[in-house]
């Protein structure tokens, strides 16, 4: 009876899963023909919008006075409907194949999708406020826009060219996936669970997960978005919210679908064309790109900060270079929030006079300031030098015409020439609906005082002071002048293996704004830490261990890191010679493909690598800059899969801490 029983509920549970299935691909069915129907539609728009902006555009030729006002804005208006109809082109072409990855259902059943919304077919988007019942358990409540809904259902679904191709579901019978020849039941301990990051999780086996597709640069996460990571995207609009995280924990990544969130929930709030992202470097900018496709925000402007300063302030200024080569004590007092009073003080005094050094012709649109006058003004004035702590004629002369101004001086003069521009109505900044500043623990004060001018209100800035690598960063968030309204904390690391984390948290001692990983979602190799008898047998040893990696997983991602430039060309052409396909990554010339690449330590902040090769500790070491712990730490979690340090002779002494067990020592 006991057999017959349980072999009966056998068959109901795969009747239900059959009537699961056939009832997910009869609606994929119907979805997918109303998103092409959509799209036909759209296009359809689209053409009649290209008409008629064709047909004003004409007409404006002839135009004059109130006509030509008149047919002005209203190009304006059917350029913007055409912007927001090619978005939902776009976002339909994506949908067509993979229309929504998850259904929840409470009254009603409902689509959750990354590209679109279509309520006639119960399809939202994921940034939509129902979408968030997603993170309820099943016959767990929630109050949504007024409404209370209880998930009853839950399902996850792998959809590929508009093929149902796998289906997880959950409700209160149980748990299952399957796909169209196979099923199975799903316990608790068949699924994988986060891994606290302690050394006693070590000893514990964890249930291997799917692989990602392979990617170069920083993707989507949406079907993978943590709750709290969602609670990041839906913040207040308004205000200043910070969210610091471990390294890995997707800060940057949920500050990209935040962007989706403002311009999906708030569309006459926030638009992607005027919106901004700053982030420090330049490959760190080549690397953030893609989002901007695969998140279908293409028109978000990202960039890195010297640049846009730099070409703002030339085109409108005499500034025509840089001296990046400046003292570090003058350049780190001229850029910390202490500055900005003295620079608001000469500017009210001298307001009249500097007023005398621009040129602006409101007509045509064109601002010119004499930078260098302003500059040489600062330098003689009284509070100015007393504040730098320097003698009464440093400053006298400093620049002349075709001068290269110190880049901490551009930082000061780019703060002047935005209130200049502003005074008489010319910001030549910009001004935006939202602002995003990527690693913003490594801006200067000076830096963000200016970027803050800059949005309506409305500004993400995520960081970790953990990874501040630029001695000119901050090490507390109390050092930008600076009113933060909201704080978030992500402490779940989402890139590296248990044995990384570990590894690079004992590295580290503690501090005050420090955030570490708490929490991880994998296992993984032990870092290997390599003993060589010269710098050049420490090189070979390392050389091998990428032979080894590429024989075994030939479209690896890998960089292999020394702290500075001289090395790289050894380094390079040592790839080179035992057959490895690698390049030299520099600051502008970035390639994120399975080619090695060869680069500096800060070269790599912010972006990831299935393995990282660190070269040159113990040199690094005797420069005993202030913040090498910082600087090493960040460079190692940079590795989904595994770190391989090589050192020559003595093992370096930031390592000497680390518990032995941790890693893997090849002496």
């Amino acid at each position: 009876m006991i057999f017959s029983s349980s072999l009966q509920g056998r068959r109901v549970r795969m009747n239900n899963y059959l009537q699961h299935w056939q009832q997910a691909v009869a609606d994929l069915k119907h979805i997918s023909q109303g998103v092409q129907t959509a799209s036909q539609e759209d296009i359809q728009l689209r053409d009649d919008l290209i008409q008629q902006i064709a047909k004003i555009r004409d007409d404006l030729k002839y135009a004059t006075g109130s006509d030509k006002v008149s047919l002005l804005q209203e190009l304006g208006s059917l350029n913007q409907r055409l912007t927001e109809v090619e978005t939902k082109i776009r976002a339909s072409r994506e949908g067509a194949g993979n229309p929504y990855f998850a259904k929840v259902t409470s009254d009603e059943g409902f689509f959750i999708s990354k590209h679109f919304t279509d309520l006639d077919r119960n399809v939202v988007k994921y940034t939509a406020p129902i979408a968030s019942l997603r993170y309820r358990e099943i016959g767990e409540s929630a109050e949504v826009n007024g409404f209370r809904h209880q998930v009853r259902e839950k399902q996850q679904l792998v959809i590929k060219d508009a093929r149902l191709m796998e289906l997880t579901h959950h409700d209160t019978n149980g748990s299952f996936i399957c796909d169209a020849e196979k099923y199975k039941e799903l316990v608790a301990e068949e699924q994988a669970q986060d891994i606290t990051v302690d050394k006693d999780s070590l000893q514990f086996q964890q249930p291997q997960t799917e692989t990602d597709e392979k990617k170069y640069v920083l993707g989507e996460i949406i079907a993978k978005m943590r709750e709290e990571q969602d609670l990041v995207m839906r913040a207040p609009a308004r205000g200043v919210t910070l969210v610091k995280g471990a390294a890995g924990s997707g800060k940057t990544n949920i500050a990209f679908h935040r962007i989706v969130y403002l311009t999906s929930e708030f569309p006459d709030d926030f638009r992607q064309d005027n919106i901004a992202v700053f982030c420090f470097n330049v490959a760190l900018k080549q690397y953030l790109s893609n989002m901007l496709e695969e998140l279908n925000i293409p028109g978000v402007q990202v960039h890195s900060l010297d640049d846009w300063l730099f070409n703002t302030v030339r085109y409108v200024t005499n500034i025509d270079s840089i001296n990046y080569k400046e003292d570090h004590d003058l350049r780190f007092a001229r850029t910390r929030a202490a500055m900005l009073p003295v620079l608001e003080k000469f500017y009210t005094e001298n307001k009249r006079r500097l007023l005398d050094l621009v040129d602006f012709d409101p007509m045509m649109d064109e601002l010119a300031i004499d930078g260098l006058k302003i500059l040489n003004q600062l330098y003689v004035y009284q509070p100015f030098i007393q504040h730098l702590k320097l003698r009464d004629d440093f400053g006298r002369g400093k620049y002349v015409k075709t001068a290269r101004i110190e880049a901490s001086d551009l930082y000061i003069l780019a703060w002047m020439v935005y209130r200049l521009s502003e005074e008489v109505g010319a910001n030549c900044f910009g001004y935006y609906d939202h602002i995003v500043v990527d690693e913003v623990q490594d801006f200067m004060p000076v830096q963000m005082a200016l970027i803050n001018q800059l949005h309506k209100n409305s500004m993400t800035i995520v960081g970790d002071v953990t990874q501040k690598i630029y001695q000119y960063g901050v090490d507390s968030w109390q050092e930008f002048d600076l009113k933060i309204d909201r704080t978030h904390e992500l402490t779940m690391c989402h890139r590296s293996t248990l044995e990384t984390i570990l590894f690079a948290n004992d590295m580290l001692h503690p501090s005050g704004d420090q955030v570490k990983s708490t929490t991880v979602g994998r296992r993984g190799l032990k870092p290997v830490v390599s003993c060589g008898r010269s710098r050049t047998d420490a090189l070979k040893k390392a050389v091998s261990f990428v032979q080894e990696i590429k024989d075994r997983e030939p479209e690896a991602s890998l960089a292999v890191l020394s702290y500075r430039n001289f090395d790289l060309n050894w380094i390079d052409k040592t790839l080179s010679e035992a057959g490895i396909d690698s390049y030299i990554a520099s600051r502008r010339d970035w390639e994120f493909s399975p080619k090695v690449a060869v680069t500096t330590y800060h070269q790599v902040k912010g972006l990831e690598f299935d393995y990282v090769v660190v070269l040159g500790l113990n040199d690094y070491e005797q420069l005993e800059a202030a913040n090498r712990e910082q600087v090493v730490y960040t460079v190692v979690t940079r590795a989904q899969k595994q770190v391989f340090i090589g050192y020559v002779k003595k093992l370096p002494e930031m390592l000497k801490s680390v518990d032995t067990d941790l890693y893997q020592h090849v002496k």
